[in-house]
């Protein structure tokens, strides 16, 4: 296996975290490409949370969620778990929590719509519609 690691100190943000996940841990994902995605989900960063000392905001936990939700379309078929981890001022943690919970939900229902209007086999208007689609080599049978 490998492993990536980045120690980022007190006092650090959403733009540090950020441009580590966007970065680093992106690049790694993009050449490790998982097949499923998997997230301990501590918010322990948030800038409410009494025991961290870095500043990530509801925001910044908010687009988080979609660089992984991203990384879980892009390689995992939209497999993605979160299993919530840590944070100990609650009434951040329950803010965050629900943003992360609102990106996932567009996730499963952004995933949703498109099983449901990919075209079935035998969908011929559909097929029709599709420039690459050849008539010629397609076998077809009645229902």
């Amino acid at each position: 296996g490998s492993s990536v690691n980045v120690a980022l100190p007190m006092g650090t943000g959403d733009a540090e975290w950020l441009a580590v996940l966007e970065g680093d841990f992106t690049r790694a994902i993009d050449e490790f490409r998982p097949e499923l995605v998997l997230v301990s989900a501590g918010f322990d960063a948030h800038r409410e949370d009494p025991l961290s000392g870095t500043l990530v905001t509801e925001a910044g936990y908010a687009r988080m969620t979609e660089i992984v939700r991203d990384w879980a379309a892009r390689h995992a078929s939209n497999r993605l778990v979160s299993l919530l981890e840590g944070g100990y001022n609650l009434d951040a943690l329950a803010r965050t929590v629900g943003g992360m919970l609102d990106e996932q939900v567009v996730l499963h229902f952004a995933t949703e719509m498109e099983q449901r209007h990919r075209p079935r086999r035998g969908d011929h208007e559909a097929q029709d519609r599709d420039p690459d689609h050849d008539r010629e080599k397609c076998v077809h049978r009645d229902a």
